[in-house]
């Protein structure tokens, strides 16, 4: 395919290709004002079907770096392959195969990247695995972290925020208001991945507790509540249990985890209040099935 130079005033960036960060753009700039904009860096572009670019203009596929640097540099025309009949779905395949071994992608960009493929796209999982080069495993762990508050995604791409635990907060939290404020309260100061780990299932280890507690409370309170209460002060048991066998390990699970010694502790209190009602209203059905017992029995029982 032969280049042709055309106009840097009639071409288009294009606002929806994979890349979202571009480094090196004034010192790539600064060579094109020394040496010019050599034929071997020519970029790809096309017409978009539906496009409202006017005729004899075009957008960019590939070469989005090398396009802004002509900009910035006021080059007036750079050499250009010109694509015709292809397809948005292809112009993004190529974009994505350009793009796939790129170091400057950031996490996050890489992650939208694939949602984009299958969801607007309509590319198979398979497809996107083969040409990032990666697994279908790696596919769909890291499309969870699509589902991550947008406020956190800064915290990733900069390391702040290790993957493994971003996808923890993405797919545990079914809002991004409670992905926050576990963030913040809970995992933010943490220093190492165990810890925020830790952090993160000990506040939906709480959590489960006050959902187990509430529904406790209400089915007591709707039932009589006597086989509703043996049933919660099990579950106490087992979660009471199950922090006896965690805690006994990591120092880094042990510190994450010593605020809750509280919460257990005000649950079991609450738990014993349930049974001291529970008694009460057992010394009261006691009282009524004396009184509506049989004459043979309340002898027997005289």
């Amino acid at each position: 395919m032969e280049t042709r130079k055309i106009e840097v005033t009639k071409i288009h960036l294009d606002p929806e290709q994979p890349r979202e960060i571009y480094t090196g753009i004034e010192e790539l700039a600064e060579s094109m004002r020394s040496a010019g904009f050599m034929d071997d860096q020519a970029i790809s572009v096309w017409r978009p079907e539906d496009s409202e670019i006017p005729e004899g203009e075009y957008q960019v596929i590939d070469g989005h770096r090398r396009t802004k640097a002509a900009m910035l540099a006021n080059l007036l025309e750079i050499p250009c392959f010109v694509h015709d009949g292809i397809s948005s779905r292809d112009v993004w395949e190529k974009q994505l195969m350009a793009n796939a071994n790129r170091e400057d992608l950031s996490t996050m960009n890489r992650a939208r990247s694939f949602e984009r493929s299958i969801e607007q796209h309509g590319m198979g999982i398979s497809r996107v695995a083969k040409i990032h080069g990666v697994s279908v495993a790696t596919i769909k762990t890291d499309l969870e972290l699509c589902g991550l508050a947008e406020e956190l995604h800064k915290f990733v791409d900069n390391g702040k925020l290790p993957k493994e635990v971003a996808r923890k907060l993405a797919t545990s939290f079914e809002t991004t208001k409670q992905q926050m404020h576990v963030f913040n309260n809970a995992v933010k100061d943490k220093k190492t991945v165990n810890a925020m780990m830790a952090a993160i299932q000990a506040y939906l280890d709480k959590q489960a507790q006050r959902d187990i507690f509430a529904q406790a409370k209400k089915e007591a309170g709707e039932n009589g509540g006597l086989s509703k209460a043996r049933k919660a002060s099990q579950k106490l048991e087992k979660i009471v249990g199950e922090y006896e066998k965690n805690w006994a390990g990591d120092p880094n699970v042990i510190n994450a985890r010593k605020r809750e010694l509280a919460k257990v502790e005000m649950t079991a209190r609450s738990m014993a209040g349930i049974a001291k009602k529970m008694l009460e209203q057992v010394a009261a059905f006691r009282a009524k099935a004396e009184i509506n017992a049989p004459k043979e029995q309340q002898a027997v029982n005289a």
